[in-house]
Parts: structure tokens; sequence; C-alpha cells
């Protein structure tokens, strides 16, 4: 499975480029930053965990991908939120959630390594 990389070096904080600032997946940030609070818009409704691969669906509803995809091969046809059945199952890449969920973890993960 791929990974996002997000570069942190420089974000709010001048050109910050140290060997532990260069590259940083949003799996690992996540995990360092467990006891963040994180904005409810960036949890997985079905998870409860946060989004590392958002998707839309046809509803307009968002999730993480692995688990929407699991609750399809659970032969449900339906939104997990709302039970509304899909006309449609394709899953869109919600691109935008997806960039804000790795730019505020991010800035987070910058600023405790920074310690601010």
């Amino acid at each position: 499975m791929a990974f996002w990389v997000v570069w942190v070096g420089g974000v709010g904080c001048g050109d910050v480029t140290g060997p532990e600032m260069g590259k940083m997946d949003l799996k690992k940030m996540i995990e360092q930053l467990d006891s963040v609070e994180v904005p409810s818009v960036f949890i997985c409704p079905i998870s409860l965990e946060p989004m590392q691969d958002p998707v839309t669906l046809c509803t307009r509803q968002t999730y993480e991908r692995s688990n929407i995809l699991k609750w399809f091969s659970l032969g449900h046809f339906t939104s997990p939120t709302t039970m509304q059945e899909l006309w449609d199952d394709s899953l869109t890449p919600n691109l935008t959630l997806s960039h804000l969920i790795h730019t505020w973890f991010s800035q987070k993960y910058l600023a405790m390594k920074l310690g601010l």
C-alpha cells in the first residue's frame, strides 16, 4: 500500500529541514500525535479514526477508502451513516479534504517537534 509523503520543512517556521523534518508519512504523524484532538471532519464515520485516504460516495458522504471498501465487501450497498441505498458504487478521492488533513497533521507534527 502506498503512503503519502508530506514535506513539512518551512511550514510556518522558516526553513526547517533537519533529517527528522524532511519527509514524514501521515500514518506515522497520526500515531505520534495520538493525544491531539483531531477536527471531527477528519474522522471516518466508520472507524472513528483520522482518514488517510478519504473518498466520497454518490451520497456526498466521505469515508476512509479501506473502511468503505470493507463495508462493500460485506455485501452492503447502502451508506453506513444514513443507510441510504447507493445508486452508484464509485469512489471519488476527496482531494481537498486529503490536502487539509495532511496540512493540519504536518503543522501539528512540526509544532510538536519544535516544542511550540
